[in-house]
């Protein structure tokens, strides 16, 4: 799965690191703005 910033004021975070586009995992922390989330992706079967 992969996460996008579409040029937001606040910013978006992956395990607190700002980010324009990145894959994430299972158990990452996805910041934003004031919200955080974490990722849990669960099966594909």
């Amino acid at each position: 799965m992969s996460v996008r910033d579409l040029a937001s004021t606040n910013g978006t975070y992956v395990n607190g690191e700002r980010i324009d586009s990145t894959h994430v995992h299972d158990g990452d922390r996805l910041t934003l703005g004031r919200t955080s989330m974490t990722i849990h992706l669960g099966d594909r079967t």
